[in-house]
């Protein structure tokens, strides 16, 4: 399946702000590592289903966790535009959509009921999340090739940690 089928299955992206979160890294090279100081959301219809992802406060995650050289190349940033992205990709990909530990992170459909994501509506969520904040397309979508190409080893992966 093409990039575009991929992308065109995600409708309707929303989130209501940025999240709320501080860093938490020990020092600059985990400066990354963050932790939610207050709850955030996000939904969307993935294939005609309505889904609302839940993030707790006191959430870690690892923002964009790609080489800084990346970050030059590309003109991304682990803060500002791209940390909702990031934090709405890394909480289902960290548990393997849903599969794995979701440490406090809730999937939901429209009846509130748990559900899973794939491989494939992560990354989407990460490309609509950078596009709803405003992101220029093209960044998104090298970000999006970036994680579909070469994040999957990472699916279910360990959650981010502070080490000495």
């Amino acid at each position: 399946m093409g990039r575009t089928k991929r992308l065109d299955r995600m409708t309707n992206f929303y989130f209501e702000e940025q999240p709320a979160d501080r860093p938490i890294g020990k020092n600059q090279k985990q400066d990354m590592i963050k932790q939610t100081t207050e709850p955030w959301q996000c939904e969307w219809m993935w294939n005609d289903v309505f889904k609302r992802l839940l993030v707790p406060k006191g959430y870690i995650y690892d923002g964009a966790s790609v080489p800084r050289i990346v970050w030059t190349l590309v003109g991304l940033r682990p803060d500002g535009l791209i940390r909702a992205a990031s934090l709405g990709h890394d909480a289902p990909f960290r548990s393997e959509g849903g599969d794995e530990d979701w440490q406090g992170c809730e999937l939901l459909d429209a009846y509130d009921k748990p559900i899973t994501m794939s491989y494939d509506e992560s990354n989407c969520l990460f490309f609509y999340a950078m596009n709803f904040a405003h992101m220029y397309k093209h960044r998104a979508v090298i970000g999006y090739t970036a994680v579909q190409t070469f994040g999957r080893k990472h699916w279910g992966g360990p959650m981010p940690s502070l080490k000495k």
